[in-house]
């Protein structure tokens, strides 16, 4: 399902805008995924868009199984 999209004006330094378009960022895109990100750790929630396939920047170590150590290791119980 498509969301509606509402023209929004806004008050931006110059200069940022300039340095966002030599790098081809869309703002619009930009805003938007932000906005999306901010609200959702608002409400204690982790944003995931559908076109995001990065990785994450701070990720966690996988958990660890007791068959995960080595052989001459036992498993604490």
């Amino acid at each position: 399902m498509r969301m509606r999209k509402k023209p929004l004006n806004l008050l931006v330094n110059e200069d940022l805008i300039e340095r966002a378009r030599e790098r081809g960022i869309n703002l619009s895109a930009f805003l938007e995924i932000k906005l999306e990100e901010h609200l959702a750790l608002i409400h204690g929630k982790r944003y995931k868009s559908d076109g995001w396939t990065g990785r994450d920047l701070n990720p966690r170590p996988l958990p660890c199984e007791g068959s995960d150590l080595p052989a001459d290791l036992p498993a604490l119980k």
